[in-house]
């Protein structure tokens, strides 16, 4: 189902065909893998070449697989299509191959193999296998020149599972590599969800793009000195537009400089920021290069953003933020140097719809919650917020026409969940804020099924079933009285009807459909429908909302005629999806371009038509039924993964092919969501950077000191394991103490405060120094100023 269809295998290499309802409670994870790497290094009987020959490097290093063709001993006999061994080399990690197996009467699999012909011989430095539960205990890697005659590689025994890297280290070009099995570690066969052939030494990751996520069209180092922002900075703007623009950056970098920054239409001087709107400053000529792009330089003369439209200039601050320290996303003041390294970026998105979805119906989210959602959104360039306002555990937006709606459907949620709605001026406030950070806002309302909330009010809109009465007029009218109420205070061009999982006669679905959506665009607006409501002859201007072929009736209907389509495909990004099974790096590996259903295994381009051009873009949804504790919890199922997702919908094709890159681009973005008290998930993957900054203290009239030194950003950690000495800058040192929250079952540590007491014998400014110590090698210096005035 789309909402709480965990596609979990059940501890082996094939996942249990189970329909569920999103209500449901959620799937236990089995799941069992290992998502950290493991770097095996073993005996070999293949002889490397001479240690003359060298790697290649630079662009030339490339996973070689990915260009080859895949072939198995066997496939699992039951769905051949679904687990064929075209998978392990596709770069989607949401398909794999899997061997028959024991399961399906096959009885012994510990023998059987996969193996890649790549399309010219290649050396093979290291082989990358990321395996399903359904893993190898021991397995050869075997090479090949002409496919009859092997030899071992590498040989590896008490495999983990998991993400693999074994270790080959030959120069000695091949043309087919095999990953043979020789005991199995489970009682069924193997499963491989990707096998990775690199022809040398993995490039250095996280460049292009370095410290900005998602990743730009391009960035270039200038020679230059640093940009820096001070307390005579100002933000220059000359348009009325830009103005507008400007006056949101203000309030961004105003509470952690603690600066003025006055917004002026003036001449541009050193250390001033410079906002330039102009049609000619658009960054290329496509559509979203003018309507979201932007051009952005920085260096000791100052810093220009230059775009098109305020969309861009918007997305080209979301990058000055990036580039600034972390604790510009902070509201306390905090102490320089606001440095930005000389850089030229020039940059637009691939995709217009860049969205996240939220399920205030299962537990209600507050306004101020919703915002800070927005907040999050709009730092990784998302420009969509789709909002689940409607379903069987709630309704959460007032309609004055019906009004016991909001009494009843807003009194409703999960089980021990969160209620309430939102009033007209709530939710226009939603959209006006939305507005202003340059997303759009879709309301869905959902029908004919997922509507027991609204059945619950108004029992008569029901006629047995589990979806409003396609028979009765009474529908249609609270359709249309609903739909007038919600066009007056949304602006959006679309309205989502939800329209899946209807579990009525087929021609009654067709038929209510059809006229939902000519009374969606009696009000002016687009109708946007889940899978599968395209195949009942929507108008080519519906748009088809692609997230998964629960139900196998996937055809060429759903994309033909061709008509606009989100992509939410549920094993990528779906974010209510358990960790760490779902992680950072399976919501980046996979293709928009060339998209196989996690289900089905077949491919929407291939077998059902879907033309890209007709790709509006990618949306991830978080469904509300475990968050319970509300932004807290939504937070951590969103990021890291969100930022991820975002970059593949914002970033170049050709720059989003390597998980890799994000993760490293991905270190940078911990310590910003700590100084920005966003909750998120520590993802072992990442090697999260940890950030450090001093204070700026006034000691009292016994030039004392009693107090925090130094704020520290130290993701996954705990305050017991870190240790802090403070050098107070006259000679003397103590031991500082670390205070803050540990992590706690799904809740990010906290900021980590350094403290001490001290007393200073003679008047004068001092410069200490704080320097912390903590797990994983981490190995801080800080600066801290104090004012001990006579």
């Amino acid at each position: 189902m789309r909402h709480l269809i965990h596609h979990l295998s059940r501890s082996r290499s094939r996942p249990r065909e189970t329909t569920r309802r999103r209500g449901l409670a959620l799937l236990a994870l089995t799941l069992a893998v290992l998502f950290s790497w493991t770097s095996i290094a073993s005996a070999a009987s293949f002889a490397s070449a001479s240690a003359t020959e060298s790697w290649p490097t630079g662009p030339d290093v490339r996973d070689v697989a990915r260009t080859g063709m895949a072939t198995a001993s066997t496939v699992f006999s039951p769905q051949p299509d679904r687990f064929a061994a075209a998978h392990v080399n596709d770069g989607d990690l949401s398909t794999r191959w899997a061997s028959d197996s024991p399961e399906s009467g096959y009885p012994d699999p510990s023998r059987e193999w996969v193996q890649i012909e790549l399309a010219e011989p290649s050396p093979v430095h290291h082989v990358v296998l990321f395996w399903e539960t359904a893993h190898a205990a021991r397995y050869q890697i075997q090479v090949s020149n002409d496919g009859q005659n092997w030899q071992t590689a590498a040989e590896i025994t008490n495999a983990p599972g998991g993400r693999e890297l074994v270790n080959v280290g030959s120069t000695t070009p091949v043309r087919f590599v095999r990953m043979q099995g020789q005991a199995v570690a489970t009682g069924w066969g193997y499963s491989i969800w990707s096998f990775e052939i690199w022809n040398g030494p993995r490039p250095g990751a996280g460049l292009p793009g370095g410290r900005i996520l998602p990743a730009p069209v391009s960035q270039t180092e200038v020679d230059a000195a640093p940009f820096e922002l001070t307390h005579h900075s100002r933000i220059v703007a000359s348009s009325q537009q830009a103005r507008a623009v400007a006056n949101q950056l203000r309030n961004d970098l105003r509470p952690a400089t603690g600066f003025p920054l006055p917004v002026v239409a003036a001449d541009a001087r050193p250390g001033d920021i410079e906002l330039v709107l102009a049609g000619s400053e658009a960054p290329a000529a496509g559509t979203l290069a003018v309507a979201e792009g932007y051009k952005l330089s920085a260096g000791d003369d100052g810093l220009r953003i230059a775009a098109a439209t305020e969309h861009g200039l918007f997305n080209g601050i979301q990058t000055l933020r990036q580039l600034l320290p972390p604790w510009i996303y902070g509201d306390q003041v905090r102490p320089g140097p606001w440095k930005v390294e000389a850089t030229a970026v020039t940059d637009h998105p691939r995709f217009a719809h860049r969205g996240l979805m939220i399920d205030p119906a299962r537990n209600f989210l507050q306004v101020a919650e919703v915002k800070a959602i927005i907040d999050d959104l709009a730092a990784v360039k998302g420009n969509v917020l789709h909002v689940h306002l409607t379903d069987d555990q709630g309704w959460r937006l007032a309609i004055d026409s019906w009004p016991r709606l909001a009494e009843v459907g807003g009194a409703m949620s999960m089980p021990g969940g969160r209620t309430g709605f939102y009033t007209r001026d709530d939710f226009a406030e939603i959209v006006r804020y939305a507005g202003a950070r340059q997303i759009e806002v879709i309301p869905e309302i959902e029908m004919p099924a997922h509507s027991g909330a609204a059945r619950a009010a108004y029992p008569e809109l029901g006629c047995g079933g589990g979806y409003l009465c396609s028979t009765r007029e009474t529908t249609y009218t609270f359709i249309d009285d609903v739909l007038t109420e919600l066009a007056e205070i949304s602006p959006s061009r679309y309205v989502h009807i939800g329209a899946d999982e209807a579990d009525m006669p087929h021609d009654e679905y067709v038929a209510f459909v059809r006229r939902a959506e000519q009374i969606v665009r009696s009000h002016g607006k687009t109708m946007i429908g889940w899978s599968p409501s395209p195949e009942v002859g929507l108008d080519p201007t519906s748009v088809h909302h692609y997230w998964q072929d629960q139900s196998r009736q996937m055809n060429s209907s759903w994309f033909q005629p061709r008509r606009p389509v989100i992509l939410s495909p549920t094993q990528q990004v779906y974010l209510d999806y358990p960790y760490p099974g779902y992680n950072t790096r399976r919501s980046y590996s996979w293709d928009p371009f060339n998209l196989t259903d996690g289900w089905t295994g077949t491919n929407l381009q291939r077998d059902f038509g879907l033309n890209n051009a007709d790709i509006l873009g990618i949306e991830a949804p978080i469904w509300g039924e475990r968050m319970l504790r509300g932004l807290p919890d939504v937070q951590h199922k969103v990021f890291p993964r969100l930022a991820a997702i975002m970059e593949k919908a914002w970033s170049p094709a050709t720059a989003t092919t390597d998980a890799d890159a994000v993760i490293a681009r991905m270190q940078a973005q911990g310590a910003r969501w700590m100084f920005g008290d966003t909750n998120f998930y520590v993802d072992p993957e990442v090697s999260w950077e940890s950030a450090a900054i001093g204070s700026t203290l006034i000691a009292n009239a016994e030039r004392a000191i009693d107090g925090a030194v130094a704020a520290v950003a130290i993701p996954g950690a705990s305050p017991t394991a870190i240790s802090a000495t403070i050098d107070w800058g006259d000679g003397t040192t103590s031991t500082g103490t670390v205070t803050g929250r540990a992590a706690a079952d799904g809740q990010v540590n906290s900021l980590f405060t350094i403290s001490g007491t001290h007393h200073y014998p003679n008047a004068g400014r001092y410069t200490g120094t704080v320097k912390i110590t903590g797990p994983g090698g981490v190995d801080l210096t800080t600066t801290f100023t104090v004012n001990a005035a006579s």
